[in-house]
């Protein structure tokens, strides 16, 4: 809800108009509503990132295997040790990339170093 703040700037720098003389209105107002677009531009800016939280920032990050039996493991990503398994077998040491997260266990996929 608070990104509509940015929208209530300018609207609410018309009441200036009402009670101030002109040249005086608009040398308040015009900061104002600059304020305004500038802050609406960084709030829309804000929200098209994407995640970069949960399992949904996780996507994509980069780890290493840590312990491996076969395609099953542990790897270390972003400082945490997570269950892992790969379609093809791991090795200590692989830099890995995850694909998804089910659960506790990331699905990963080595990649070149």
């Amino acid at each position: 809800m608070l990104c509509h703040l940015p929208i209530l700037f300018p609207v609410a720098g018309l009441l200036l108009f009402a009670f101030l003389p002109f040249p005086v209105a608009l040398a308040v107002y015009l900061p104002l509503a600059g304020l305004g677009t500038f802050a609406g531009l960084k709030v829309i800016e804000a929200m098209r990132r994407p995640a970069s939280t949960g399992s949904e920032g996780m996507r994509g990050a980069r780890g290493v295997v840590v312990t491996a039996q076969g395609p099953r493991g542990v790897v270390r990503v972003q400082g945490e040790l997570w269950n892992a398994t790969a379609p093809v077998p791991l090795t200590p040491g692989d830099p890995v990339a995850i694909v998804e997260l089910k659960g506790l266990t990331a699905l990963v996929r080595p990649v070149s170093r």
